[in-house]
């Protein structure tokens, strides 16, 4: 096996990916300052530091060794289901929706974890049945995977993220090798 290293990665890819950090680090600073060049808001800082917590976490992450993903795709799917049926009960309403989940300043909103869950749940239940992708019911069991988080977050009311699902389960079933 290949061994993994910082200097092993998609100069390409990382490039993009910083570049359009940083296009909407410089959209979101413009929204902050008058035509006069006077700020008048400080949310791109806020923005700043949690694009380079994505950064770093980007970087530990693409060292991990590749099992790693399979061995934590159950339990971070399980324990992001929980995460949103506690904020269906507890979560903060913001702009209408209860998707938010916070302490003090401080919050998450659940839903875009469950993305990600769904996405690495998928790609582990794909991998297990192999060529069974073909067949309906293992169609069907794999579309259970996204209709759980997916029906949570359409209950927060957030049709927006909701629909995002539908996309995923797709795209992870055409590359599973599903007609």
């Amino acid at each position: 096996m290949q061994s993994r290293s910082m200097l092993s990665f998609d100069v390409y890819l990382v490039g993009s990916t910083l570049a359009l950090i940083a296009i909407g680090i410089l959209f979101i600073y413009s929204t902050g300052v008058t035509s006069t060049g006077r700020v008048v808001s400080n949310e791109y800082i806020r923005q700043i530091v949690w694009a380079s917590t994505g950064i770093i976490l980007l970087f530990a992450t693409a060292l991990l060794p590749h099992g790693t993903a399979r061995q934590w795709a159950i339990p971070f799917y399980l324990g992001v289901i929980v995460l949103l049926l506690v904020t269906l009960a507890f979560g903060r309403v913001v702009n209408g929706a209860r998707s938010w989940l916070g302490i003090g300043g401080l919050g998450i909103q659940p839903s875009e974890f469950a993305k990600l869950a769904s996405i690495l749940m998928l790609a582990h239940f794909f991998d297990r049945i192999g060529s069974g992708v073909q067949r309906i019911p293992m169609l069907a069991a794999g579309f259970l995977i996204v209709a759980l988080p997916m029906t949570l977050t359409l209950m927060q009311p957030d049709l927006g993220t909701a629909l995002v699902f539908i996309p995923i389960f797709l795209v992870l079933l055409f590359v599973a090798g599903a007609r």
